[in-house]
This record gives structure tokens, sequence and C-alpha cells, in this order.
């Protein structure tokens, strides 16, 4: 189930989900068969001041990783300044200010049940020629104690109705050869493979999908 909201100009959209210990994904139909009764509320939001301390406990789980997860001026940004950091996001999506060769992104956060993010996802509205090569439409990411429990398709999922609300009717992806777990979330969201080559920006081999929306 599906509900678009408005209200207090974070929530996008929700989608209602079987927790991921509860359900079996059902390849041959391409649904979710319910196996408890346990529902998790999975929601795609922008970032709000409210959330700062749910993002510095994500920050945490990637740092215990030792993962990179934010820009140095974000992650000062994000010590220091929040409200500087959730005016930057806006302003990315409402194409103010950018610097040349920069595209405006919405950039979302899923919440699980209004109490964590487990991760984020850069739409970008449109492509430069370096995009198409390099990077596409979106990008993601799932944060570290998260992984392997199906958010990462699930996320996709929600940001692709967000991609239809912004009328977008394809979206291209790119992600490295070897990682079969993002490459398996875009085929599940309808990705079909278009090509692959060695990106000139990480020097690795990377396939290219389009969905068509």
């Amino acid at each position: 189930m599906v509900i678009r909201t408005g209200f207090l100009s974070c929530l996008v959209i929700t989608r209602l989900c079987i927790s991921p210990e509860l359900i079996e994904w059902k390849e041959s139909r391409g649904s979710l068969a319910k196996v408890g009764t346990m529902a998790e509320n999975l929601t795609l939001i922008r970032l709000a001041i409210e959330h700062r301390p749910l993002l510095l406990s994500m920050l945490e789980d990637y740092q215990t990783a030792g993962e990179q997860f934010l820009s140095q001026p974000l992650l000062e940004q994000l010590q220091t300044d929040f409200a500087a950091l959730v005016q930057q996001l806006q302003s990315e999506e409402a194409d103010r200010n950018l610097p040349d060769g920069k595209v405006p992104q919405s950039t979302l956060w899923l919440m699980r049940n209004s109490a964590e993010l487990l991760g984020r996802v850069n739409l970008r509205h449109r492509l430069t020629p370096a995009l198409e090569h390099h990077g596409g439409h979106i990008g993601y990411c799932i944060r570290p104690s998260r992984r392997g429990q199906g958010y990462g398709t699930k996320m996709l999922a929600l940001a692709l109705d967000e991609a239809r609300r912004l009328g977008l009717s394809k979206i291209l992806m790119t992600c490295d050869v070897d990682n079969l777990a993002l490459a398996r979330g875009i085929e599940k969201n309808g990705g079909v493979l278009v090509s692959q080559g060695v990106s000139d920006v990480s020097g690795q081999l990377i396939a290219r999908y389009w969905i068509a929306l």
C-alpha cells in the first residue's frame, strides 16, 4: 500500500511493509508473501531539524564500520550548524544557487517506524553527460547494521515513486559489476542492463541500467 502525504513538508511517500524477518520474496510473482503479523512503516522523508539525533545515530553506525558517510563539509555542518545543512539540501532540491555542473537533486532518507534512519537516496532531477557515464539519476546507501535485510530494494521502490511524481519517464542507474546486492535491487525494481564499461570516475568496471517508470 502506498500513501502519498504532505504534512510538515518532510513526509513524501509511505509504504506499509511486513518486517524483513517475517516475509519471503516470491521471485516468480514479484510479490511479498506475509508469513507473520508484525508490520513496519517505511517512509521517505526530507531532513528536518528534529531528525538530527537520528542522523547522528546513523553516522555513528558508519564510523563503527570504518566507512565514510558524509563529505567533510556536510559532516562539519551536521556537528556545528545542522540548520544550514537542512537549508543546503532544500536549496539543492529547489535548484537554487547550484555550482556549475551540479544538477538539482532530492536527498531523501528512509525512516523506519518514525524512529530510525535506515538509508539515504539521492534522486537527481536530470542528467549531464558525466552522469550518463557514471552516477545516473539515483544513488543510495543503507547504514551498515541494516544491510542484507532488503531495505535497499524497498528504498529504491519508494524513490522510483518520487521520480514518477517529478515527471520522469525512465531512470538511469549505474553500479560496480561486483556489487551484486545493488544489481539485484535494481533488477527487482525493473532495471534492464544496457551496457558495461570502465568508469572514468572510479576506474572500475560498471554496469548501466535503465528503469522504465
